[in-house]
């Protein structure tokens, strides 16, 4: 049987997939960045076509205004090159200071103010986000891991990723993974599930089904070092629904998963500005 090290990676860290190399994430960053600039720019960019009668070529740059770490270079990199604008920028999980350049862009002046704040909002999110993860994840004895609670999907998971944290599951189609709405009229349960439970009965009734990981949702630390002594130890034990983890970090567990990650982080704050 792979290491249980083996089997986390297998199961909780998906974020070498989620890159622009890989198609169905290339897919999925055209289509969300072509909404949220279809709903900034609506109709058009009326200021700036009413200042600038006509194109021409300009540099800017985005500039930290907090410190921070980096996150969204690849994606950001790849949107504005399909504009025609160049960019030389600072490489993903860099850390930043306050007042540090973090990109240099190079295009028509129309392209980069209309670009502009979809650019950053993106750029912000998942800076903040990776930023926020790597101090808990710093924090933590035990691996960190994030839920499906995001706003902007694969791009807040590959944020955590930048963070140091696991991805957990990217979506539906990733592993098995047994809630309670499931248990209540489960007849069947498959082999090499992750199944989530709020008691150590439960714990220990699951366990017969032979479980990639058991996820113990809501409970107190000492319930679920109780729960883990009477389990076997090659199962995977996930702690979830945990708002301070300081307490769970030397009960036995081997993932804490927050949704907090990407639910709380702030937006690490950014200016573009035209040279």
């Amino acid at each position: 049987m792979p290491s249980k090290d083996d089997r986390i990676r297998k199961y909780y860290d998906k974020g070498y997939l989620l890159s622009v190399k890989n198609r169905f994430y290339k897919e999925f960053i055209d289509n969300l960045f072509s909404l949220l600039l279809k709903s900034d720019v609506s109709k058009g960019d009326i200021t700036t076509n009413s200042i600038f009668k006509k194109d021409f070529k300009a540099k800017a740059v985005i500039i930290a205004k907090e410190n921070g770490i980096i996150a969204g270079i690849e994606e950001i990199t790849y949107i504005l090159n399909k504009y025609n604008i160049d960019v030389i920028a600072k490489k993903d999980k860099s850390s930043i200071k306050k007042g540090e350049i973090i990109l240099v862009l190079k295009g028509d002046i129309k392209t980069i103010l209309k670009l502009e704040r979809t650019i950053l909002n993106l750029l912000q999110r998942m800076a903040g986000i990776a930023t926020f993860t790597d101090n808990i994840v710093k924090k933590s004895k035990v691996r960190i891991a994030a839920t499906r609670k995001t706003l902007f999907n694969y791009l807040d998971k590959k944020a955590v990723y930048i963070g140091r944290a696991l991805t957990h599951r990217l979506n539906l189609s990733d592993e098995i993974l047994i809630k309670k709405n499931h248990l209540k009229y489960a007849k069947n349960i498959p082999k090499d599930s992750i199944i989530e439970v709020t008691d150590i009965k439960k714990a220990l009734e699951v366990s017969k089904y032979k479980p990639i990981a058991i996820m113990f949702d809501n409970m107190k630390p000492l319930e679920i070092k109780k729960a883990i002594k009477l389990l076997p130890k090659n199962i995977i034990f996930e702690g979830s629904g945990i708002k301070d983890i300081k307490q769970y970090q030397n009960i036995g567990l081997d993932i804490i998963s927050l949704g907090s990650l990407t639910k709380n982080s702030h937006v690490l704050d950014m200016s573009l500005i035209i040279k």
